[in-house]
């Protein structure tokens, strides 16, 4: 028969809420989809994270023995995706599978500023300050503002055209990636 030792147990749980091992997911034992492998018996979240545990035990029980070889606490420096857990890297960048940008594993109140937030703050302030010229431009006669004084419209259409230009390419960029 094989041992029922919560070897999967979550920290702070007392035992009782145990851990899949291909994807991490809390899972109770009254779960439906368990395995026994090497006299140890295995809790799933799911029929596929069981099949995929069933077909090569060893990939994920290897995992499993690096992670309880480390500390009890994730690395200062690791980072994840919120996409995919199972990507973990020493630096941040962005996800190899979804294009989001990597977290840190561990927050703490110290940490430094988010380079993501920092890159999306400088493009947002940029795209407004380049389109509200465009706006006044396009929609200013509608406010009783007008600018034909100014150029012709042809020019004015071509200075528009100008103005939203980076701001649709550099300002939208990291969502194009991502789309």
């Amino acid at each position: 028969m094989p041992s029922e030792a919560p070897r999967h147990a979550a920290p702070g749980h007392g035992g009782e809420a145990l851990r899949d091992p291909v994807c991490g997911m809390q899972v109770s034992r009254d779960s439906a989809h368990r395995h026994d492998h090497e006299k140890q018996r295995y809790y799933f979240c799911s029929d596929g994270c069981r099949r995929k545990f069933s077909a090569n035990p060893g990939q994920y029980l290897d995992r499993e023995k690096v992670d309880r070889s480390e500390s009890p606490g994730p690395a200062s420096g690791a980072y994840t995706c919120p996409m995919h857990p199972e990507i973990l890297t020493d630096a941040p960048g962005d996800c190899p599978l979804c294009g989001m940008a990597l977290e840190p594993v561990a927050m703490t109140p110290d940490d430094e500023a988010n380079p993501e937030l920092v890159d999306m703050t400088r493009r947002l302030g940029v795209s407004v300050f380049l389109t509200l010229p465009v706006l006044l431009l396009a929609m200013g006669e509608m406010a009783g503002l007008s600018f034909g004084w100014l150029a012709p419209p042809r020019v004015l259409t071509a200075m528009e055209f100008a103005l939203a230009t980076p701001v649709v390419l550099w300002g939208g960029w990291p969502f194009f990636v991502r789309g």
